[in-house]
């Protein structure tokens, strides 16, 4: 699997609301296990005016799509994106495509750190050369799924153009990687990102800000990472 780089520029996730706001909603669970109507309600109750004012100065004038995360969950396919989505696309007058889906089940809902970096998803369909995809998820934590996305369409000509997340925590907006974690991050595991490479397809400078930080943040040996890694994809 092969991911782009990010571009400087590349804007924050607009981050509508906390993991809480959905995961204590009435048709959270319905929703995550399949049921349209249940997500579609939850989206129309969550979806908040100051997220679509947030929206509005990252698309502008640009004839955008909105590309929801079509997930399978351990549970069963997720609908929450499709609904966020669509109920996005209303308000803004946006159409949203369905052509582009998860090829892999990975069960990342409710799993730590290690368990997102070593199973990162996969995704499947055919983009748009040219066209601007404004990528849309119910919830961001790392950033892997929207880094995995983003590469998906862009080397097939796409621009990606921002993210949209239903929930998250505020602190990890930021998807674009700084030169200086990168920087911190191989001083401390540079001996391991030739194997990094092999196992995933890309180098450390296609990780997330908050996916190189995790690993920055966990303070122990390059062979305990990829043990780490290693065991965390066997599961």
């Amino acid at each position: 699997m092969m991911r782009s780089a990010w571009q400087n520029d590349f804007p924050d996730t607009v981050i509508d609301r906390k993991l809480s706001d959905a995961t204590t909603h009435t048709d959270y669970a319905a929703a995550k296990a399949g049921d349209a109507l249940a997500a579609l309600r939850l989206a129309q109750d969550l979806v908040s005016d100051e997220g679509i004012t947030a929206l509005k100065p990252l698309i502008g004038n640009r004839q955008a799509v909105l590309l929801p995360v079509l997930a399978e969950e351990s549970a069963g396919r997720n609908k929450i994106p499709l609904a966020v989505a669509e109920i996005i696309g209303s308000r803004l007058h946006l159409p949203v495509a369905t052509d582009v889906v998860q090829s892999t089940r990975v069960s990342r809902t409710g799993s730590d750190g290690w368990h997102r970096l070593a199973n990162p998803p996969k995704f499947d369909g055919i983009a748009a050369s040219g066209k601007h995809y404004f990528l849309v998820d119910d919830t961001q934590t790392q950033g892997g799924t929207f880094a995995a996305l983003k590469g998906h369409l862009e080397r097939q000509g796409a621009c990606v153009i921002g993210a949209y997340a239903l929930t998250g925590k505020q602190y990890s907006v930021q998807l674009r990687l700084d030169f200086n974690t990168l920087h911190q991050l191989r001083q401390q595991h540079g001996d391991l990102e030739q194997w990094w490479h092999q196992h995933f397809g890309y180098g450390f400078d296609k990780l997330t800000e908050w996916e190189a930080r995790f690993i920055i943040h966990a303070r122990t040996t390059s062979e305990t990472v990829r043990n780490r890694i290693i065991a965390a994809g066997n599961g």
